[in-house]
C-alpha cells in the first residue's frame, strides 16, 4: 500500500491528534518509529498492567511452531462457521487485535484478497516474527499498541477480531469503548475462544497462567457490558479448547469434564465463548 495513504488511519496515542508523514504528531511534538516493518505507536505512559503484559509476551514466535495451527485449531473452525459467508465479496478493513501470529487476520485475507489487515499487539518481538507464517496469508500493517488506547482514527474498521484476549484486561470498559470508537457503524467485534466461568475456574487459571492478568467473567458479564455500550450481541458457547500439552493437569481435566456436560451446566461451570457484537 502507498504509505501516503497510510496516514489516513492513525492518531497519536498520547494526545489523540492526527499523525503527519513520518509518524510525527505536531500537537505534542512526538515522533513515532517504524522498524523491521513494525509501527511503534505505544503511548508514553504505560500502566502497570500493560507493562506486565509486555514483559510476559515479549518473546519471539517460535519458528518451530506447528504450521498446522492455521488449519486445525477451534478458532479456525469457529471462523468458518460464523463469518466466512459474509466477508467473501466485500472490501474490508480488518484489525486483528492481540494478534500474535495473526491467525484470524490471515483467514480474512485469504478469503478476501482486497481486505486490508492490521495486526496489533503489545509484543514487538512477535510482530517482527509475523512473516514466519507468510505462506498462510499476507498481513498489510503491523502496529505495536495497547488494546485500551488504540492509535486509530474513529470509524476506521469494518471488523475487529481477537482470540482469547478479553480476559487479559481488568478494564473491559476501556477496551470496549475503544473498539466502539474505531469500528464503523454496522461494524463488528468478533472474539473467539474467550474463556468464561466461575470462581473455581478463576483459581485454576491463576495457577496455570502465573504472572498474567487473568480475569474470568461469566457469559452474563459479557452480555451486559456489550449491551451497556449499545452493541447488538450474540454470544454462544463453543467447543472447549484442546490442550495438546496442558501445563496444568487439573485445568485440562476440568475442561474435558465440562465438554461432556449439557449446555445449561456449561454456562454455569465455564468453557469458551464466541462473541459477535455489532455496532
Amino acid at each position: 500500500m502507498n504509505e501516503e495513504f497510510l496516514w489516513n488511519y492513525f492518531i497519536c496515542p498520547n494526545c489523540k491528534n492526527k499523525l503527519e508523514k513520518g509518524f510525527l504528531c505536531k500537537q505534542c511534538n512526538t515522533k513515532y518509529s517504524k522498524e523491521k516493518g513494525v509501527i511503534n505507536l505505544l503511548p508514553k505512559n504505560l500502566n502497570k498492567e500493560e507493562k506486565s503484559e509486555i514483559k510476559r509476551f515479549s518473546k519471539s514466535i517460535s519458528k518451530k511452531v506447528d504450521l498446522k495451527i492455521f488449519e486445525s485449531i477451534p478458532t479456525v473452525k469457529n471462523f468458518n462457521e460464523t463469518i466466512k459467508p459474509e466477508i467473501e465479496k466485500k472490501k474490508l478493513k480488518i484489525l486483528d487485535i492481540g494478534s500474535g501470529a495473526v491467525v484470524i487476520g490471515r483467514l480474512f485475507k485469504n478469503i478476501n484478497k482486497k481486505s486490508i489487515v492490521f495486526a496489533c499487539d503489545l509484543s514487538k518481538e512477535r510482530l517482527e516474527d509475523v512473516d514466519i507464517f507468510e505462506k498462510y496469508g499476507q498481513v498489510d500493517f503491523k502496529v505495536l499498541a495497547t488494546i485500551n488506547n488504540l492509535p486509530f482514527k474513529n470509524e476506521t474498521f469494518d471488523y475487529i477480531i481477537g482470540s482469547s484476549i478479553l480476559h487479559h484486561t481488568k478494564n473491559l470498559d476501556s477496551f470496549i469503548s475503544e473498539i466502539k470508537r474505531v469500528l464503523k457503524k454496522g461494524g463488528k467485534y468478533i472474539g473467539f475462544n474467550e474463556p468464561f466461568g466461575n470462581s473455581f475456574l478463576k483459581k485454576l487459571q491463576d495457577q496455570r497462567f502465573k504472572g498474567l492478568t487473568e480475569v474470568i467473567r461469566t457469559k452474563k458479564d459479557y452480555e451486559e457490558i456489550f449491551k451497556k455500550y449499545e452493541f447488538s450481541n450474540k454470544i454462544r458457547i463453543v467447543e472447549n479448547m484442546k490442550y495438546q500439552k496442558p501445563s496444568h493437569k487439573l485445568l485440562y481435566i476440568y475442561y474435558m469434564m465440562i465438554k461432556l456436560l449439557p449446555k445449561n451446566l456449561k454456562e454455569k461451570l465455564g468453557g469458551n465463548l464466541t462473541i459477535q457484537a455489532k455496532k
